[in-house]
């Protein structure tokens, strides 16, 4: 089953600053922006929406689709009994990350740093809007319903 992007979606929905947020065919998309231009944004979060499914395949095909600033998210955590999974970027040279929280029916990404006293907070990022809606577009694909399972 093909879906129209969200990542088109959400484009439209940006009119500034804040939660912009956008739904097609059963799918929402929020992100949280902090500063936004006529070529790029500031993301906090971006939070997919979409069917329930297996968490384990979503870790998985997460692995290998979802590529924030072109680095490779790796699972830390799985298990459906808790009902959720994490995945994370490697730490670069700024001590910051990507983390993506998956459960049965969305996946959020964020990216942290590590604070010298190895406390994590949250960091916001800047992308181009191309960038956010590839990473929205890669998302969807993940929590999207396939052609056996019909959307809500």
């Amino acid at each position: 089953m093909s879906h129209p992007p969200l990542s088109e979606a959400l484009e439209d929905a940006i009119d500034g600053a804040g939660t912009a947020s956008a739904g097609s065919d059963g799918l929402t998309v929020e992100a949280d922006l902090s500063q936004v231009g006529p070529i790029g944004v500031v993301v906090e979060r971006v939070k997919v929406r979409g069917t329930p499914g297996d968490i384990t395949e979503r870790a998985a095909d997460l692995e290998d689709r979802l590529r924030p600033d072109n680095q490779p998210m790796t699972a830390i955590e799985v298990d459906p009994r808790l009902g959720g999974a994490v995945l994370r970027s490697p730490v670069d040279r700024s001590r910051r990350f990507y983390e993506a929280e998956v459960t049965e029916d969305s996946v959020e990404l964020t990216r942290q740093k590590v604070g010298e006293d190895g406390q994590r907070s949250a960091s916001d990022f800047a992308v181009t809007r191309e960038q956010l809606g590839d990473l929205v577009d890669q998302i969807q694909e993940t929590v999207a319903p396939t052609a056996d399972e019909p959307a809500p």
